[in-house]
């Protein structure tokens, strides 16, 4: 890859359009979506811990939790969305 001197100008660029994008839907990066991925971020590191320590890894378990996860962000970015509406 070649490397110009726009390019870090250009990846930051991108970074901050994806985070953007990610947060949109929420409103923004507030206090309390912050709040609500730090606390899932370790629900599922423990979840992943314990998994470990019992041996019952399974990646049909492990699927199935990331998705209610994603759908907890989902019924977040709906709420807001509404809360905005009215």
């Amino acid at each position: 890859m070649i490397s110009s001197p726009f390019s870090f100008a250009y990846e930051t660029a991108e970074k901050a359009g994806l985070a953007a994008a990610a947060t949109y839907p929420f409103g923004g990066a507030h206090t309390w979506l912050l709040g609500l991925l730090v606390i899932v971020l370790l629900d599922y590191i423990s979840v992943v811990i314990a998994a470990v320590i019992t041996q019952e890894v399974n990646s049909r378990r492990g699927f199935a939790g990331i998705l209610k996860k994603t759908l907890l962000f989902c019924t977040a970015a709906a709420a807001h969305t509404i809360d905005d509406a009215t």
